[in-house]
């Protein structure tokens, strides 16, 4: 295989596992039989090999802060040369899409020298490997110390869950390593990063590294493989920040390449859904109870409008699957809210837990996951109606559009639908006459936190997603101009009479096409919305609509994250007004 085979290779296993436009670090590692030999004198290697140093000298501290005395030499290595080789070597860093052969041979030069190549299976922040840097877990890796069990039987093996495997890849030794793609990823809204990098050097006194939820999971499928007779490597699967070898390169021990044996970009392991962690409809009421619309006014904080009295269960329901044998299951759904507070940093000033009634973002999460997914189960597809209610008002579908999504959707599972397709999408419809003006509230706007960089990272996702072609200027004008008056102003934005100064704009986009381009791409994805195009320079400018819900739903909040208390209050007067009605 050539170098351009070997990129295209490189694209199509990266790619499967990363975003087109995620940076992947490329880790060369010194195997420990030439480790040893070289420290044996029995091997030597080059100081510096492209711009990377291979050997240090014991006789001083890789800070260069202080001296070895000889305790400290003797207590390292009995036997030593005059260098230690590093095992670890600073990392290449290369575009999951990239087609590039550069750095492939540079990663050659070092192969030649008996290092194995390595990455890491999760995104980092930097080029530094620790599970403080891990920005979001994407995959689990799982992997045989099982050397008894042949190459072929493993796989097998593992074609069990070949829809949650994005990739498998022999590593030219004894063992295949597969890649569990997590559905939805767990974000790290914490991590370090290349401006906070000395933390590094600090106790994780602050829970930065909390993977608990993570190593649950790992530990999950550790037991699922166990089950079919292959006992897996514990420490490589619990360690979201592993390093794992790249496909192509030699194994230093055999000589021989690593494989691709399978991929699959289109697995999931939807780990919500199967734990059955997240808030489901009670299907005991047929389908949603929808209210009727009230005034607006600037204590209601309401945009549109949205259901007073949802049939929607105030409490979670009971964990099943990975956490069935978690003594006690509502202590330990204490412990995991607590412990994503923790990791998202909430704090716990300002925020009401909104059990009674679902809000618009558990309706568009519930919403993301339908349109992969289908419907989930048999009787839940009534309560899944004020869904795609909220969907389409937020994403400004017709009614035929809301009724073709439906029927995608429903295309998905026909089994679990109780009816056939045609009559499913036909009682949506007119469910949706009946209702249309059902009521939606905003939370208590003026208790926003400012944007930190895990929710600036959250939307860039999603714009990377939609291949945005001007990701900065898009970024910049949410977070330096439309979040403030999102805080400040929220019913002019829900209004449209919110003036959005091409002077200010003009200032912060300074990419190809300017704040035009930026202003048209939000307006074809409905997060703003010119209501008033007259215009007079110094006079009068153009008014917008901001849509609000969307906006925070990309920026990655959930209901537990914001104060409702405004839209509680609310709800329950309105309640009392039509039962006195």
């Amino acid at each position: 295989m050539d170098k351009k085979q070997h990129a295209l290779l490189l694209k199509k296993f990266l790619t499967a596992l990363f975003d087109e436009d995620d940076t992947v670090y490329i880790f060369p590692c010194l195997s420990k039989e030439k480790m040893q030999a070289v420290i044996d004198g029995k091997a030597s290697l080059p100081t510096t090999l492209h711009h990377r140093v291979l050997v240090y000298s014991p006789k001083t501290r890789s800070d260069n802060s202080q001296q070895w005395d000889e305790a400290e030499l003797a207590a390292f290595k009995p036997k030593f040369t005059d260098i230690i080789p590093r095992k670890v070597l600073d990392p290449f860093s290369r575009r999951a899409g990239s087609t590039s052969t550069q750095i492939i041979s540079k990663l050659y030069d070092f192969v030649a020298l008996g290092y194995d190549i390595y990455f890491c299976c999760n995104p980092l922040t930097f080029g530094q490997r620790s599970q403080r840097t891990v920005r979001k877990a994407c995959h689990i890796v799982l992997e045989s110390d099982d050397t008894s069990t042949p190459i072929q039987a493993q796989k097998t093996i593992f074609d069990n869950f070949k829809n949650n495997i994005s990739a498998m890849v022999f590593s030219g030794n004894k063992s295949v390593h597969a890649f569990v793609r997590l559905s939805p990823p767990i974000w790290n809204n914490n991590p370090i990063r290349w401006e906070t990098r000395h933390r590094l050097r600090m106790a994780d006194i602050n829970g930065e590294s909390d993977w608990s939820i993570y190593k649950d999971l790992a530990a999950h499928w550790i037991k699922k493989i166990e089950i079919h007779g292959l006992k897996l490597d514990t420490q490589v699967s619990m360690d979201c920040s592993r390093l794992t070898r790249l496909p192509g390169f030699n194994h230093s021990k055999t000589g021989k390449p690593s494989e691709v044996l399978c991929l699959n970009p289109a697995s999931s392991y939807d780990w919500y859904w199967e734990t059955n962690m997240a808030f489901s409809f009670d299907s005991s009421n047929g389908s949603s109870t929808i209210g009727t619309p009230g005034s607006l006014d600037q204590t209601s904080s309401i945009i549109g409008s949205i259901p007073s009295n949802p049939s929607i269960p105030s409490q979670l329901s009971q964990p099943t699957g990975i956490f069935h044998n978690i003594g006690n299951s509502q202590e330990y759904l204490d412990c995991l809210e607590e412990r994503e507070k923790r990791r998202r940093g909430t704090s716990k000033t300002n925020v009401i837990h909104f059990g009674s009634n679902r809000t618009f973002l558990d309706d568009l999460k519930e919403y993301e996951k339908l349109k992969y997914r289908g419907i989930p189960k048999r009787h839940v597809r009534r309560d899944l109606h004020k869904v795609m209610f909220t969907a389409a008002r937020i994403f400004n579908l017709t009614e035929y559009q809301m009724a073709e999504e439906w029927r995608r959707i429903l295309e998905i599972h026909p089994e679990n639908i109780g009816c056939s397709v045609d009559e499913g999408v036909g009682e949506l419809q007119a469910a949706f006459n009946a209702h249309k003006d059902f009521r939606q509230f905003l939370p208590n706007t003026s208790t926003l936190p400012h944007l930190n960089k895990s929710r600036v990272m959250n939307l860039r996702e999603w714009l990377v997603t939609e291949k945005c072609p001007c990701t900065s200027d898009i970024l910049k004008i949410i977070k330096n101009i439309l979040w403030d008056c999102i805080r400040t102003l929220p019913l002019q934005c829900a209004r449209g009479q919110i003036g959005l100064k091409s002077s200010v704009l003009q200032r912060k986009c300074r990419g190809k096409g300017g704040y035009k381009a930026a202003l048209e791409w939000l307006e074809e994805h409905n997060i703003v919305k010119m209501t008033d195009a007259d215009y007079a320079a110094g006079i009068k400018t153009r008014k917008y609509f901001v849509n609000i819900p969307l906006i925070l739903h990309h920026l990655g909040f959930e209901t537990a994250d914001l104060d409702w208390s405004q839209t509680l209050k609310q709800e329950q007067e309105q309640a009392e007004l039509q039962a006195v009605g």
